[in-house]
């Protein structure tokens, strides 16, 4: 990938100048981080409109993904390589869906990828609140699925409503009725605060993954939601019951089909809800399904409007790229792009034609 660097570690103040070296070769974030620091500042920060309007002035039409000094750590926050506050962003926007793994973790994921998924509705009998449906479906139609026919998608408040769920889901990967627009949960638009990510996630590959699937280990991982997997279906609230749809279905198709059914796709709350999950897909199963976790361009939410408290992403360290429209877009650090450096007191920027991954540059 390209990438952007910067010139000399300590920061003068906003008003001074960046020369900025665009280079192209292709590095790794590490590599490219590595390189700009070696041969210049550090990778280029990007501070306001008129800044991100000159990196795409310095390189015009050459422009491909590149690299900026933008990561996210381990706490899931966004940092600047040479540690300046982050006043700006240009972040691409789309609609990316929230999945569980087989280990319970989720997954962001675009949500027009078809997954099982799993619907809730609004129970005193525990063992009869979620419905997993194995059918595949994207997140927008397991939404469906599940409003029409249960609740919602799945919402998940705690880590015993994660570990619930996986162990309904028996294995399988599913929509959650988590989205991201900001990250909120389908029904009722709860906010999101709980979550089981797998490492490295959410990560928003490809800059479409706006809706969450679960995988057999109740880890998270966003996806596109258009993508079919099975998923689950539960009634009203946090706590409803859920059943497994091995209907693979897009997003949309499993929330569509929970909520024909008068439920929807889980929210998940804590891990008993993820163990819950898991424990109804069955152990011949090894897919990822759709949770009812989604990503409405500014937050994730759940499908079934439940506030996000738990998460259980699989985790993930992320860097930030630049596309050729000027637009953001979180990458693997691992991935060769090109990058821009910035170089001197004034920090003036430059352009540098060769590849690296981050830390390289």
């Amino acid at each position: 990938m390209l990438f952007f660097s910067l010139s000399g570690f300590c920061v003068p103040a906003y008003n001074q100048i960046r020369k900025h070296v665009f280079v192209e070769t292709v590095k790794s974030w590490s590599e490219a981080q590595r390189y700009c620091r070696e041969n210049h500042t550090d990778l280029a920060t990007v501070r306001s409109q008129e800044e991100a309007e000159q990196l795409l002035d310095i390189t015009g039409a050459s422009l491909r993904d590149s690299w900026i000094g933008l990561y996210r750590d381990d706490t899931q926050n966004w940092q600047w390589s040479n540690s300046d506050d982050v006043i700006y962003s240009n972040w691409r926007a789309d609609l990316f869906c929230a999945s569980v793994n087989s280990e319970g973790k989720w997954i962001d994921l675009p949500c027009n990828l078809q997954k099982s998924f799993m619907c809730y509705k609004e129970t005193s009998n525990i063992t009869e609140r979620y419905t997993l449906i194995e059918e595949l479906k994207t997140w927008t139609e397991a939404q469906q699925y599940c409003r029409e026919n249960h609740t919602d998608l799945v919402s998940i408040k705690n880590a015993s409503e994660n570990e619930e769920i996986v162990k309904k889901a028996q294995g399988k990967p599913f929509w959650i009725g988590l989205f991201n627009e900001p990250w909120k949960w389908s029904h009722q638009g709860d906010s999101y605060t709980f979550h089981t990510w797998t490492y490295w996630e959410p990560n928003n590959w490809g800059g479409n993954q706006n809706c969450v699937m679960m995988r057999q280990t109740g880890e998270w991982i966003d996806y596109g939601c258009n993508f079919q997997l099975p998923f689950f279906c539960c009634d009203g609230g946090s706590s409803g019951q859920c059943f497994y749809e091995g209907t693979v279905k897009t997003w949309l198709g499993a929330q569509s089909y929970c909520r024909n059914q008068g439920k929807d796709l889980p929210s998940i709350q804590d891990q008993a809800r993820v163990n819950e999950l898991i424990g109804l897909i069955p152990s011949t199963n090894d897919s990822d399904h759709w949770i009812g976790l989604y990503h409405d361009k500014e937050n994730w939410q759940w499908s079934s409007g439940g506030d996000v408290i738990y998460s259980n992403w699989e985790p993930c360290l992320f860097c930030a790229s630049v596309n050729s429209e000027g637009e953001w877009e979180d990458s693997l650090c691992s991935q060769g792009n090109y990058f821009m450096c910035y170089s001197g007191e004034l920090r003036f920027n430059s352009f540098v034609n060769e590849t690296a991954d981050w830390t390289g540059g």
